[in-house]
């Protein structure tokens, strides 16, 4: 099953050296809401080759957002569930956050268009 998950990385990426080449090691908190109550999904994802060592190894760290695409795999255990991810996109998510203008400056882009360049739309 191919899954899509927002989250935050639980702790820095583990990286790691196989017979197949380098590959990494992860866990993200999903948050979410049921019913009202604040619920919180960990998915255990791992990358491999490029991705891993030239992206997620070098940059992400304990608590960024991010969004991972990848092969979802269950295993029991003790009967217990457990799903890896597989990896094969991965994206840092700074949607939530706004870009800061330097003191005594306007935000970006105000002005750009004043209010007669702006058509109306009927």
């Amino acid at each position: 099953m191919y899954v899509t998950i927002i989250g935050n990385l639980t702790r820095d990426p583990e990286p790691q050296q196989g017979p197949k080449g380098p590959w990494v090691r992860f866990t993200i908190a999903e948050n979410y809401k049921d019913g009202g109550e604040s619920k919180t999904n960990f998915w255990n994802c791992s990358a491999f080759n490029g991705l891993a060592e030239n992206v997620i190894s070098k940059y992400a760290k304990k608590g960024s957002h991010v969004i991972v695409a990848g092969v979802a795999n269950q295993s029991k255990k003790d009967g217990t569930t457990y799903t890896n991810i597989n990896v094969d996109r991965f994206q840092f998510n700074n949607s939530g956050k706004k870009p800061e203008s330097p003191a005594g400056t306007a935000p970006i882009g105000a002005g750009e268009y004043p209010d007669d360049d702006i058509p109306d739309a009927f």
